[in-house]
């Protein structure tokens, strides 16, 4: 979205009827956004996270929905939309009673323009708000113009506390806006649809999770593919999602492995956990990401991950021992890992091991409510 309309409509002045009681073992009530919670119809690690979050007991929850649909074009009806999402934002402030707004983002243009509105709105009425980051190219690489960048910074500013996946994107945080209150939260996952491994077969799989477009890296990935195709290396290779360089990407792969590529487009939980439970390597060569949940949902259920080390991945990766991580492009370098991790001798034990270890050490679902709940708490007092 170009979100612009809706950060050049004035601040609305409106009475709130007051936030629910904050006694002891009241629940905070909690208007959280994100894009659509259908995972038939979004590919979006921010939406599968807000969805295992509304689950959970910690908060009374009230859902949201920011942002585009997967294949949603820029039309009349999408336009009509983004002008009126400030006004239904503040319907629900007004009429749920809200204690709290956690806003999940990652900082592209459209997202930041959206989103400074929506904490603008919150602060207005008083309700205190939570900036959830999600990576985001601007984080990493900078935010382009000195108006997108003081519209950042005064997001950051006016928010309550702003939520990021590791101590890397908490530095880049601190460089935009200095006062900003910055807590470390890393994404986790729910394991409880993880099932057991079946017997190894052969020749291994690699299976890629989610949105097909090109900032995933589908151009190296596809190299990478070719590399090994030539070398006489043999593998399966699944695929799940669905995104607007689908078409392209599909056509190409069946091109390079024929038979040897499935395409199984949008997949709901049960499913993906399955796929994973019989894939032996996770691929994810993208040029930027934050700290994927595909990853940590692979890792849990013992594949291998092979990553680009983009992001906060190298917080999850130690190179040799829980997975493998190179500089995106590095088809060559990702085609050698591969080639010796699909050897039929080769014993991927270890790696799949150290995987879940690291998953459940590290990145516990329970541990993250409980830390998500503590600052629920903290803000409501």
């Amino acid at each position: 979205m170009s979100g612009e309309t809706a950060v050049l409509l004035p601040c609305y002045s409106f009475t709130m009827t007051g936030p629910t009681e904050t006694a002891a073992g009241v629940k905070p009530s909690v208007l959280i956004t994100s894009p659509n919670l259908d995972s038939s119809r979004n590919v979006s690690g921010i939406s599968t996270l807000v969805r295992d979050i509304v689950a959970s007991d910690i908060a009374d929850f009230h859902h949201f929905t920011a942002g585009r649909k997967d294949g949603e074009r820029s039309g009349p009806v999408w336009v009509f939309r983004q002008i009126f999402l400030p006004l239904r934002f503040i319907a629900k402030l007004v009429f749920s009673r809200i204690d709290l707004v956690h806003i999940n983002t990652s900082f592209q243009c459209s997202a930041i323009l959206r989103d400074s509105t929506l904490v603008r709105l919150a602060r207005v009425a008083g309700v205190p708000s939570i900036v959830h980051i999600h990576g985001g190219p601007l984080l990493y690489e900078g935010i382009p113009g000195g108006f997108l960048r003081r519209t950042a910074a005064g997001m950051l500013g006016r928010c309550s506390i702003v939520l990021v996946l590791s101590s890397i994107d908490e530095n880049k945080v601190l460089e935009l806006c200095p006062e900003a209150r910055v807590s470390v939260l890393p994404n986790a996952v729910r394991t409880n649809f993880r099932v057991d491994r079946g017997p190894e077969t052969f020749p291994r799989s690699v299976i890629f999770c989610g949105r097909i477009q090109k900032a995933k890296g589908l151009e190296t990935l596809i190299d990478t593919v070719e590399i090994l195709r030539k070398q006489g290396t043999e593998l399966r290779f699944e695929c799940y999602g669905t995104g607007p360089d689908e078409a392209e990407f599909v056509e190409r792969m069946r091109t390079v492995l024929g038979g040897s590529f499935r395409h199984h487009g949008v997949a709901d939980t049960r499913e993906i956990w399955k796929a994973y439970s019989g894939a032996d390597i996770f691929f994810l060569p993208s040029n930027g990401e934050g700290l994927p949940l595909s990853l940590l949902e692979s890792m849990a259920a013992g594949c291998v991950p092979v990553v680009t080390d983009v992001g906060a991945n190298s917080v999850v990766i130690e190179h040799g021992r829980n997975g493998f991580i190179f500089p995106p492009g590095s088809a060559e370098e990702f085609a050698s890992a591969l080639s010796s991790l699909l050897t039929a001798g080769v014993d991927l034990s270890g790696l799949r091991s150290e995987a879940v270890r690291t998953l459940e050490s590290r990145f516990s679902f329970d541990s993250f409510l409980e830390h998500l709940s503590g600052i629920y708490e903290d803000l409501r007092k």
